[in-house]
C-alpha cells in the first residue's frame, strides 16, 4: 500500500509515490518544474494526471505519469493549444470537463476524451465575448522575464494602450 506525497524539497513541487510506512519513496515528476496541482489518481488506469507548465510557466497544461514511477511525463493537452488550462477528470480518467482560455480570449468549456483529448462536447464558446473583443482596439502585449538580484527569473506580461508611441517617452 502507498499514497501520493507532494513536496518541495528538492527545490520544485514535485509529487511522490510513499510507502505506507515511509520507508520507499519514488519520485514520480522529475525534472525543474512544479507539479501545480494533482486532479486524479487512478490505480486502475496507473496513473496520475496533474497541472504543470515544465517548459513556461505563464501556462498551464494536464499531463499525466505512470504510478509505476516508471517515468514517461505525457502532456494530454494538445501542443497546439497554448494558454490556461483546466480540468475536471472523471473517475475512470476517460473524459474531462475542460477549460481553456488565453490572454486574448475568453474561456471556452468543452468534454473531452482521455487520452486523446477529443472534443466531445462543446459547452460553451463564448462567441459573443469573441466578436466583442474583435471590435477592441487593443494595444501590442508580450511576455516577458526580468531576473532579481538574488538571480531569480520572473514572469511578465506587458499590455500597452493602443496608441502608445515609444518615441513619447
Amino acid at each position: 500500500h502507498s499514497f501520493l506525497w507532494v513536496s518541495d524539497k528538492n527545490g520544485w513541487r514535485q509529487i511522490y509515490l510513499m510507502s505506507r510506512d515511509g520507508k520507499s519513496e519514488t519520485l514520480l515528476t522529475p525534472g525543474n518544474y512544479d507539479a501545480i496541482s494533482i486532479l486524479h489518481a487512478d490505480a486502475k488506469d496507473g496513473h496520475v494526471y496533474f497541472i504543470a507548465s515544465p517548459n513556461d510557466p505563464q501556462r498551464r497544461y494536464l499531463y499525466r505519469v505512470p504510478l509505476d514511477g516508471g517515468g514517461g511525463l505525457e502532456r494530454m493537452t494538445p501542443a497546439d493549444q497554448s494558454g490556461d488550462h483546466r480540468y475536471l477528470v472523471s473517475e475512470d480518467a476517460r473524459y474531462a470537463v475542460h477549460w481553456h482560455s488565453t490572454r486574448d480570449a475568453p474561456t471556452t468549456i468543452d468534454l473531452v476524451s482521455l487520452p486523446n483529448h477529443k472534443r466531445l462536447q462543446l459547452f460553451t464558446d463564448n462567441d459573443k465575448v469573441k466578436k466583442a473583443l474583435t471590435q477592441l482596439k487593443l494595444g501590442a502585449s508580450e511576455f516577458f522575464q526580468v531576473t532579481s538580484e538574488d538571480g531569480i527569473a520572473m514572469e511578465g506580461f506587458l499590455r500597452q494602450p493602443p496608441d502608445f508611441d515609444p518615441s513619447k517617452m
